[in-house]
């Protein structure tokens, strides 16, 4: 039986290539797979003079961080050693002096520099707040002085920062401001490396911002079936013996997204013998606490009020939702059931209807204890269009319908 621990679930991975244990100093498998284009492309413009920012664009769980970690190894571990990269933790960046602190902390961290400037941390406050422009300033001053070097700014979830509640508008505005800065400053040696949930194109400042027109986009999208089966193989090696149908079930009920897949590989790795029980595999998957942090974190913050809509109803349609039960939902349920298909949450089946990318969801939404308030607060409006006809309801056989609901929403 395979240590479950080797797959390294809902863990950071930046190896794709062998190594040597940093404390054994015994030679472990690689453990980041795929993206290799990506890495190829994001690579070539980063070891390059193009000043292009890079902005890698994907789901929560879909290895962003696995992928930021790996180009900041790379850079690390270049022999020119002339890429070095700052890793800025958005958890701390509360205005845009915090975040110009951070960068100055760290590039202290880095080189023997002095900030003679005003705006550096641990100087007397100013009398006026500091602009974007002193920060420039006190950044192009220091940087002289560091030859033949390229510091690359790393950002993981740079858009978090833009979402904190707590950060008044006007920060957020001056941290894109500052950002911009950096990217038209072209005599400073600076890159920049950012992770995104969403594009900044929600944003008005950030829409008509070198940030996003000058940017180079990388989107994160599911494995492929080949890709997905090439890690299993790997990362299992001899343990199991697969058999085909086996590995078009891990495909179907992780949607090609590394987190699911990892997820069944873990506790597959648990069982005794060499093919999985799926009944008690999936029990356990389906059960585990941290997976409900993840995907209730995807659910509430990542979803908007019609996508939340959306995967309510479809598990409420025990995951097949008819194509011509749209006709009963507004302009903007319909869009989300596009936007959702779009971000591979959900798929169009053979026969038009809707259902789950990820086919685990289907099962898990039904077991979310607060599944139930979620669909009573939010789709009880929609589930009345749809039992306006007899035949948009019992279209979809596999739905229960308890004695609660027909009291509730009114059937016949």
């Amino acid at each position: 039986m395979i240590d479950p621990f080797t797959i390294k679930f809902n863990e950071v991975v930046w190896h794709d290539r062998p190594f040597h244990h940093h404390i054994s100093g015994k030679l472990v498998k690689k453990d980041f797979y795929n993206r290799v284009s990506i890495k190829t492309e994001a690579e070539n413009i980063l070891f390059s003079d193009s000043p292009t920012p890079i902005i890698i664009q994907g789901e929560r769980r879909s290895g962003k961080t696995s992928l930021l970690r790996l180009l900041e190894s790379h850079m690390e571990n270049d022999p020119s050693g002339q890429w070095v990269p700052l890793h800025i933790p958005y958890m701390g960046i509360h205005s845009c002096q915090s975040l110009f602190n951070e960068i100055i902390f760290q590039l202290g961290s880095k080189f023997d520099l002095e900030f003679k400037d005003k705006t550096a941390p641990g100087n007397s406050p100013p009398p006026n707040e500091p602009t974007v422009s002193s920060f420039i300033s006190t950044l192009r001053n220091a940087l002289a002085g560091v030859k033949y070097k390229t510091i690359v700014i790393c950002i993981d979830e740079f858009d978090l920062i833009l979402e904190d509640q707590e950060i008044p508008d006007i920060e957020k505005n001056k941290i894109i401001g500052f950002i911009n800065e950096l990217i038209e400053q072209t005599d400073i040696q600076i890159k920049l490396l950012l992770t995104l949930s969403r594009l900044l194109d929600r944003y008005e400042i950030a829409r008509r911002s070198p940030l996003t027109s000058k940017s180079r986009v990388f989107r994160l999208i599911p494995f492929t079936n080949a890709e997905m089966n090439e890690m299993v193989c790997d990362i299992m090696g001899n343990q199991y013996s697969l058999p085909p149908e086996d590995f078009e079930r891990i495909y179907n009920l992780s949607g090609g997204w590394p987190y699911f897949i990892k997820l069944l590989m873990y506790y597959m790795a648990q069982q005794p013998g060499i093919s999985p029980v799926w009944s008690r595999l999936l029990e356990l998957a389906l059960e585990d606490i941290s997976v409900q942090r993840a995907i209730e974190n995807i659910y509430f913050a990542h979803f908007n009020d019609d996508e939340k809509k959306v995967v309510l109803l479809l598990s409420k349609y025990a995951g097949n939702f008819k194509n011509n039960n749209l006709e009963f939902l507004d302009e903007k349920e319909k869009e989300a059931f596009t936007e959702l298909c779009e971000r591979h949450f959900l798929e169009r089946t053979e026969d038009g209807n809707y259902g789950f990318a990820v086919g685990f969801l289907k099962d898990w939404f039904p077991r979310w204890i607060k599944f139930k308030g979620e669909a009573d607060s939010r789709i009880k409006d929609i589930l009345g269009r749809l039992t306006c006809t007899k035949d948009s309801w019992f279209s979809t056989p596999a739905v229960e319908v308890t004695e609660e609901d027909r009291i509730k929403y009114k059937l016949p």
